[in-house]
């Protein structure tokens, strides 16, 4: 080997040797742990883990946190730092039926625990056992939530680790048979002042036999004795569950009782199955037997909402005695209910035998913003008793439901009318009740343009679901356009009460049909120009009714002329078609084409009214006169032609003419 290469091997042993003192220098200098690592630990027990049907319950729940530390603290400034890693931080806890099937309720289903080092706390949860729960055991979820520091820095660690978690847990609750008790009844006849018997009956309603059993009764107030003690004591024995028994006691009440219930506190005493000593006390009352007694047999109004009519009210004397002078007195507590506009009101009975109903009748009113349901009443009774004292005897509450409205209907609606002409409006009303109606007045309200002379229509007394059919004799405006109406109906009536009411109203829909004319007039007439002809033409009834006295005049210009321009008809009835003859002449200088005539026809209504028509106009054809020369320029006169021959014009020298007019045949 070289030099060299010794003196390398060298060096290399030295660096070597540094390297290995260094590393030991660093470990001894840096300390074991530069940081705490842990968490909690927790877990969940239940001390008393038994129940009984009937009632609210408190589980005890108990949390236990045990911690575990992971790495712990070999430095001064991490000394303690173990039961921060170990404690759970805003801490809840939940609790769940773990099943559907699971009877009892869970009242408190969270409780805020809030920090928990190392150690236990208890966590009360209330629940509550139905009556009817069936023994056994049931299981309830747990969940406890909870934040931590897992970690506590330290050099080389900086930061502090934080953590969430819920841990879930499953207790178990037991239901257990057990007997339990409850009053079912209280009952007394001992009077206000006087002697009877008082009656408690309980009843076994839990799962267990109690055993060795013993009822007692304890009043609460001085007004309830027994035998001249405040309490009483009956032994029961054996007693089964389902099973109800009934205590007897001899009572008295004083006579500055008031009537009402009396406070009684009742004790049953017993052993369960495991022959330990139970006790179970429940709070009951007992109303002493009133020297006087009345009961409400029925109320029944005839008033609705909004409307006024009497109530009757039916009592009876449930007492052993007569009554003189009694009085009833009724108050409402609720506005929308009074008598007459009052809250009270007060009914004379008088004298009142033992056993009797009595009728009380009041008038009352319900508000329009009344509603259907039964509003309370409260009921006293005030009267003389045998020993000549003013007594009063609160009767209780009773309900007053408003009657149903009373409802009618318009079960049929036609209408004939028409612009400018007569017409009617026809129906059947009927009273739907639920109460007969009395001077029953329909009143029509029309819509613009429709007029009738009576706006009232009497229908009389109604009964129940009675009907009635009416009429309107009505006419329509000839202004009115055809179209669409709504027609309003109210009714006027009597109550059983008295009082005049008319109805909301009633809607229906009716249709006035266009305007038409009264009369169709057709004809063909034509007369040539310079002579006469004798027309005829066809007139037509077109409206609905008969028409008697029909009188026809024409009207003619130039160069048409009527020497006969009026016709008659007798009677033409609806729709029937009747012939009218008329004269008329043409012009000679009559250019042939179609001329207008106009007709006018007077005639009588069916109801005796006379009317005048609108004019009517018709074409009359006028052709070419037959022939020429001079004399065709000059009108014939009426009569001239055929088998006649006229003779006519003379001229004279120096321009003058003169005419002359022979007739030298007349046509018979």
């Amino acid at each position: 080997m070289s030099s060299d290469s010794s003196r390398v091997t060298r060096a290399l042993r030295v660096l070597l040797a540094l390297v290995l003192v260094f590393s030991m220098v660093a470990a001894f200098a840096a300390p074991a742990s530069a940081f705490v690592r842990g968490k909690p630990d927790i877990s969940v027990t239940l001390s008393d883990d038994t129940v009984q049907p009937g009632g609210t319950t408190t589980l005890d729940l108990t949390l236990v946190n045990s911690g575990d530390v992971e790495i712990g603290a070999t430095s001064q400034a991490l000394a303690g730092k173990e039961q921060v890693v170990t404690t759970a931080r805003g801490t809840v806890v939940r609790v769940d039926p773990a099943t559907k099937n699971n009877p009892i309720e869970v009242e408190t289903d969270e409780v805020a625990v809030g920090s928990m080092p190392e150690g236990a706390r208890s966590v009360p949860v209330q629940v509550s056992v139905p009556e009817d729960a069936e023994p056994g055991t049931y299981e309830f979820d747990v969940a406890v939530e909870y934040d931590y520091y897992d970690i506590i820095p330290g050099a080389p660690v900086n930061r502090y680790g934080e953590e969430h978690r819920t841990k879930e847990f499953t207790v178990e609750v037991t239901v257990e048979e057990a007997a339990r008790f409850e009053v079912v009844d209280t009952e007394t006849n001992a009077p206000i002042g006087g002697p009877g018997t008082v009656n408690v009956t309980v009843a076994n309603v839990g799962n267990e036999v109690a055993s060795d059993a013993s009822l007692s009764l304890q009043s609460t107030n001085a007004a309830l004795t027994f035998g001249g003690s405040g309490t009483t004591e009956s032994y029961v024995g054996r007693w089964a569950p389902g099973e109800r028994r009934t205590v007897s006691v001899g009572a008295t009440v004083a006579e500055s009782a008031t009537n009402r219930s009396l406070a009684l506190r009742t004790t049953v005493d017993y052993e369960d199955a495991d022959g330990n000593a139970r006790q179970s006390t429940l709070s009951t009352g007992v109303a002493p037997d009133p020297e006087q007694r009345f009961t409400v047999v029925s109320a029944a109004t005839g008033a609705s909402v909004g409307d006024t009519d009497s109530t009757v009210l039916l009592f009876t004397n449930e007492g052993n005695r007569t009554l003189e002078d009694a009085t009833v007195r009724l108050e409402s507590d609720n506005a929308a209910l009074t008598f007459g506009g009052a809250r009270t009101a007060r009914v004379h009975i008088g004298r009142w035998p033992a056993g009797e109903i009595e009728r009380a009748e009041v008038e009352t009113q319900f508000a329009p913003s009344a509603e259907r349901r039964s509003y309370a009443v409260d009921a006293t009774i005030s009267y003389t008793s045998p020993a000549d004292r003013t007594e009063q005897v609160d009767v209780g509450t009773f309900g007053i439901t408003p009657a149903e409205e009373q409802s009618f209907d318009l079960a049929s609606h036609e209408t004939s009318l028409r612009v400018g002409e007569e017409g009617q409006l026809t129906g059947t009303f009927v009273n739907e009740g639920p109460r007969e109606i009395e001077n029953a007045v329909l009143v029509l309200e029309p819509p613009a343009n429709v007029v009738t002379a009576e706006r009232e229509y009497a229908l009389g007394d109604l009964d129940e679901n009675a009907s009635v059919d009416f009429r309107y004799d009505v006419e329509v405006s000839s202004e009115a356009r055809e179209g669409p109406r709504q027609f309003a109906y109210r009714l006027r009536y009597d109550t059983a009460g008295d009082d005049t009411v008319t109805s909301d109203p009633l809607y229906a829909r009716g249709t006035v049909a266009q305007q038409r004319d009264t009369f169709s007039v057709d004809t063909d007439a034509a007369v040539a120009a310079g002579s006469s002809e004798t027309i005829e033409m066809q007139v037509t009834n077109e409206g609905e009714e008969p028409l008697t006295a029909v009188s026809a005049k024409l009207f003619a210009d130039a160069p048409i002329s009527a020497s006969n321009d009026e016709a008659f008809v007798e009677g033409l009835g609806a729709g029937e078609t009747a012939t009218l003859t008329f004269r008329i002449s043409a012009s000679g200088d009559a250019i042939a084409k179609p001329y207008p005539v106009s007709l006018d026809f007077q005639y009588d209504e069916p109801d005796g009214d006379t009317k005048v028509s609108d004019s009517y106009q018709v074409a009359i054809d006028v052709t070419e006169r037959s022939g020429g020369g001079l004399l065709s320029t000059f009108a014939v006169p009426g009569g001239v032609g055929g088998a006649g021959v006229g003779l006519g014009v003379v001229l004279s020298l120096g321009g003058l003419a003169a005419v002359g007019l022979g007739l030298v045949g007349r046509r018979e």
